[in-house]
């Protein structure tokens, strides 16, 4: 999911190659992909709710473990968030943060609207699980960088 934070396509496009050939199912790798889309999403969602301005200059692991997680996981149980990203480990919260710099909130939206459509065929269609999760990977890495 690193390559497609940093939109690089080949690179993206090499770690599915190499997952299918060591047989992890589409099934697999597609839902972690949707979990990926999900938890930026949630990050967007966090950020704006609780507002969080970023730097991302100033956005390193112990700034965050010192003045923001503690922030996300007080003012997340006000809110409502529990069973929410703010409730995973907090390297993970640090990086679903910092990545969902890369992506509009609206594209998010998209990118897992597509993977909706995506399952459906998946158990819909005969269409070549390996040729939509690139055509997704493509569209992704090529959206405006």
């Amino acid at each position: 999911t690193a390559a497609l934070v940093e939109k690089n396509t080949q690179k993206a496009l090499i770690a599915l190659e190499a997952l299918f050939k060591q047989g992890v199912n589409h099934i697999l790798i597609h839902s972690v992909l949707a979990r990926e889309i999900r938890m930026l999403i949630q990050a967007k969602i966090l950020t704006k709710a609780l507002s969080i301005k970023l730097s991302t200059h100033e956005f390193d692991y112990n700034r965050f473990l010192k003045s923001i997680h503690p922030v996300i996981k007080e003012r997340s149980k006000s809110l409502g968030l529990q069973g929410s990203l703010a409730n995973q480990n907090p390297y993970v919260v640090f990086m679903a943060i910092r990545n969902s710099t890369s992506f509009s909130f609206e594209d998010l939206r998209v990118y897992l609207q597509k993977l909706v459509e995506i399952d459906i065929s998946f158990k819909s269609t005969p269409k070549d699980p390996r040729i939509s999760l690139e055509r997704f990977i493509i569209d992704v890495c090529s959206a405006s960088k």
